[in-house]
């Protein structure tokens, strides 16, 4: 894992060391055409991937020889679909993590409410998920998830400390933004690509192969098949001997501030 400042340090030393080779080279603007086409996609890779860790610490996945893993929720409240998730996990007594919109809290507190209420823990997603959000400046960054939080808060009185990027992407406005609001941010090992993929038995089968120990599963509850694919995982996950356990048991760290 390597951090942004390092990156820039490494990419422009070697872009010196390629202007050095190129001054004795008819091949100049070859060399320099390709040292920047090598750096940007660098930079595009560190930033796209959510597990890069090029410009904040990021946790994917826990180290345990245990087999313990998290399921995490993403883009919801919704007011049908995350109540039918809700239902199954209580009947499989199975707690797990929801990455909240802000916007979607501000619309359906009460379901806030029932995830506190029923032992899951609620987390940061930004306040809109905006398309544009990775372009967004560092002011407005941090006033969306300082938004989400404070209404999280008044929904449950308690104020997330993990959040995770929209689009699993990170730069450094949002990097900066993670440090002031000193949140921690989870990433996932596993993704379920149930946004894209319609057959549930194919994406349970694709989820099955990723499984290790300490695996962050990524899924979403704003989905029509949402209750169907978390049934399947839950039931594949039983027959092979896991366990699903809370982001906060599986990291041993506090969900929420103190104060």
């Amino acid at each position: 894992m390597m951090r942004y400042p390092w990156i820039h340090i490494i990419l422009f030393a070697g872009f010196i060391v390629f202007v050095l080779l190129g001054i004795r080279s008819s091949f100049w603007l070859v060399i320099f055409a390709c040292w920047i086409a090598f750096s940007l996609a660098i930079l595009i890779w560190g930033s796209s991937s959510v597990c890069s860790g090029m410009y904040i610490k990021v946790i994917c996945r826990v180290n345990t020889d245990e087999k313990k893993m998290t399921i995490t929720f993403d883009d919801g409240p919704h007011p049908v679909y995350t109540i039918a998730v809700l239902d199954t996990l209580r009947q499989n007594n199975i707690k797990a993590v929801f990455f909240v919109k802000g916007r979607e809290v501000a619309k359906h507190p009460d379901i806030i409410q029932r995830m506190d209420e029923e032992g899951h823990v609620i987390a940061n997603h930004s306040w809109s998920h905006s398309h544009w959000f990775d372009l967004f400046p560092y002011a407005r960054m941090r006033q969306e998830l300082e938004n989400t939080n404070l209404i999280i808060h008044n929904a449950i009185g308690k104020t997330p400390r993990f959040f995770r990027p929209p689009y699993g992407v990170t730069n450094p406005p949002l990097a900066k933004t993670i440090k002031k609001l000193n949140l921690t941010t989870i990433g996932w090992s596993i993704r379920s690509m149930d946004t894209v993929g319609k057959d549930p038995e194919k994406l349970v089968s694709r989820i099955k192969n990723k499984m290790v120990p300490g695996s962050i599963l990524l899924l979403h509850d704003n989905l029509s098949q949402a209750e169907d694919i978390l049934g399947r995982i839950i039931e594949m996950g039983n027959e092979n001997g896991y366990k699903f356990v809370p982001l906060d048991e599986l990291l041993n760290i506090k969900a929420y501030d103190s104060n």
